[in-house]
């Protein structure tokens, strides 16, 4: 061995000593990076933690749920821990930058949920589209749907606001008269139509002369509201007050149309054929709403002939038609 030669291995030892130094402090530059051995499952990772976050989210979230939730670690941090330690570090578009995304999003709907849930609680008549807009965006996003099932909080909250937006329009609607009679309790409507017909069922009773069209139209405005009908059936009170103040009109046109000439025979005679017709209405239309079951052919004839001398005709569902049906119902009956 020459000098060279010897002068050549005695700097290659304290070079390969420092490399083998350097590798024993940074082992990972004395070999190739190698990837994790263990097999792809981000999709299956991904559709754990889906499923976890659906199955969290499945039933409608209290705002107490939600908070005690909110102050807890979740129960995918475990998992998103573990990907990324396999990984080599949470990268962007990597399972474990995917599960975070997933979590926060979980997290963004949370937040929501316990904001909206607490107006949702103490101030439902202030929540807005917009709200439930916010909250609909934060839970499609968690859950991974455009559409929220029936029955979840954003599906709630739309339909607590699209009441309270009508609620506002019927309230602009219904200006110095207070509340809009559509939303009035269904009791409120019942007592609006009995007092109605209180008033003017005992007007038709002792003075049906008086009975006027708004009387009618009072009556069967109430009516409608109660029943949920917009025109009652023939028989129905409000049914009898708008003919009783047809009739009335007539006799008032009579009145107008003779003039001076109240004391001529034939405006007498007008006269006296609608007295009858008021007296036979009165008799039998109070025997109609107290007693419908003792109404008889006598009585609908009675009817029919008053009805027919005073206007020369008779109207198709008017009291008459309602009398002869009743009675015929009863004679059928007892036969």
């Amino acid at each position: 061995m020459t000098s060279s030669s010897i002068t050549i291995l005695q700097n290659a030892r304290p070079l390969q000593a420092r490399q083998e130094r350097r590798s024993s402090h940074f082992p990972k530059l004395s070999r190739p990076v190698m990837f994790s051995s263990a097999p792809r499952s981000t999709p299956r990772l991904l559709s754990t933690l889906r499923h976890s976050t659906r199955r969290s989210l499945g039933h409608r979230p209290s705002f107490s749920t939600l908070q005690a939730r909110m102050a807890q670690p979740t129960p995918t941090s475990q998992i998103i821990s573990e990907t990324a330690k396999q990984e080599g570090g949470p990268e962007k578009g990597s399972a474990a930058a995917q599960m975070q995304s997933e979590v926060g999003k979980t997290r963004n709907f949370e937040q929501a949920a316990q904001e909206i849930i607490r107006k949702m609680q103490q101030t439902p008549e202030a929540i807005t589209k917009e709200d439930a807009a916010y909250l609909k965006s934060r839970e499609a996003r968690a859950i991974g749907t455009n559409n929220p099932p029936a029955g979840s909080v954003s599906a709630d909250a739309e339909h607590l606001a699209a009441e309270n937006l009508g609620a506002t329009k019927d309230s602009s609607n219904a200006g110095a008269g207070g509340v809009n009679p559509a939303h009035q309790s269904a009791q409120t409507k019942i007592h609006n139509y009995e007092q109605a017909a209180s008033e003017v069922g005992s007007k038709m009773q002792n003075a049906p002369g008086s009975v006027t069209e708004a009387d009618a139209a009072y009556l069967h405005s109430r009516e409608a509201r109660a029943s949920g009908q917009a025109n009652p059936p023939p028989g129905s009170l409000s049914a009898q007050a708008e003919h009783l103040a047809a009739v009335n009109e007539g006799r008032a046109t009579a009145q107008a149309s003779a003039g001076g000439e109240n004391n001529d025979p034939a405006s007498q005679s007008a006269k006296d054929r609608l007295h009858n017709l008021e007296e036979a209405t009165a008799q039998i239309g109070q025997k109609m709403a107290r007693d419908p079951e003792h109404v008889t052919k006598d009585d609908a004839n009675l009817l029919h002939s008053r009805e027919e001398r005073a206007f020369g005709e008779t109207e198709k569902g008017g009291i008459s038609a309602q009398a002869q049906s009743m009675a015929a119902q009863n004679e059928g009956k007892s036969s």
